[in-house]
């Protein structure tokens, strides 16, 4: 039995967080659409705290990433402690 491609691994753990984030995309589309129905408003509210939301979503993504390539490269070093610190502060 041969391993599955590097590709095909990648979309396996991939596809999930795909479909999480087009998900999310939809529901502020869907919500900011039915918002709108009610007044121009309340539409224009909903689209803006989607964009706060956002704004916040892909802040602590970025942290995250910052976060990950520290404590993976304190490991590479075998600074077990250094990355413990990372993630406790």
């Amino acid at each position: 039995m041969q391993a599955a491609a590097p590709g095909l691994q990648l979309f396996r753990l991939a596809w999930p967080l795909m479909a999480e984030l087009g998900l999310a995309l939809l529901l502020g589309g869907v919500g900011t659409a039915w918002a709108a129905r009610i007044s121009d408003a309340a539409g224009g509210g909903f689209a803006l705290a989607m964009q706060v939301s956002a704004a916040l979503f892909l802040l602590f993504r970025i942290l995250g990433a910052g976060v990950g390539v520290v404590v993976t490269q304190a490991l590479g070093a075998g600074e077990r402690q250094t990355a413990d610190r990372v993630t406790l502060a």
